[in-house]
């Protein structure tokens, strides 16, 4: 999460914390923050890994990959509300 806000573009599995903290870019509609890949193969991380290395080649793209993950706020405030609204909703069940 760190890396993020100093424009690092993440390659990650998509499994735990990463599946929810990474958004796959979308080089169409300009949104997401890194790549992933579901199955622990390497023939799955090179997909991955040559869409990276096409959206570095788009000097315009990777600059819009890289702002997306600065700007997402990972903050625990953020955390903290999401459980509190899901604490609340289970209160009311």
């Amino acid at each position: 999460m760190y890396a993020l806000k100093y424009g690092t573009v993440p390659i990650v599995r998509d499994i735990g914390g990463l599946k929810n903290s990474i958004q796959e870019f979308n080089d169409k509609t300009g949104k997401g923050t890194g790549f992933k890949f579901k199955v622990p193969k390497a023939q799955y991380f090179l997909k991955s890994l040559q869409k990276a290395l096409s959206c570095f080649n788009q000097i315009k793209t990777w600059k819009k990959l890289m702002l997306n993950g600065m700007a997402k706020d990972n903050s625990w405030e953020v955390s903290a509300k999401q459980y509190s609204r899901l604490y609340q909703k289970s209160l009311r069940s």
